[in-house]
């Protein structure tokens, strides 16, 4: 059991770590040329593609300790991450009641999913 706590703290992490690429890659996309040097000294697309990796290494980590079943929807979370950080660094960004429902909806299901794992059912 400690290895699927273990699991599901490092894709919270990941789920962290992921939210901030996509943020990256949002400020990234604001000098975005496609030339080479353009590209490599573009230090938000880099830091993005570094934490990409990053967040693909715990993934996998985690994947080796806990169910698929149970860590890819925990992934999500970026999701919420994502929708309540981004107002505060892009002022076009905003959030509202239909944003805010569906954040609920989302800690919803990772929370279904996790109160899944304690009623496992063997399917013969």
């Amino acid at each position: 059991m400690q290895k699927k706590h273990f699991a599901i703290v490092l894709v919270i992490i990941a789920s962290l770590l992921s939210a901030t690429t996509q943020i990256l890659f949002k400020f990234a996309s604001a000098k975005l040329e496609f030339s080479f040097v353009a590209l490599i000294t573009n230090i938000e697309l880099i830091a993005g593609f570094i934490l990409s990796v990053i967040v693909a290494f715990l993934f996998i980590t985690a994947l080796k300790n806990g169910e698929l079943t149970v860590l890819y929807p925990l992934l999500a979370a970026q999701f919420v991450w994502i929708a309540l950080a981004s107002p505060l660094f892009f002022p076009t960004d905003s959030m509202n009641i239909v944003k805010a429902s569906g954040i609920a909806v989302i800690l919803f299901g990772i929370y279904s999913i996790a109160k899944g794992m304690e009623h496992k059912v063997e399917v013969v």
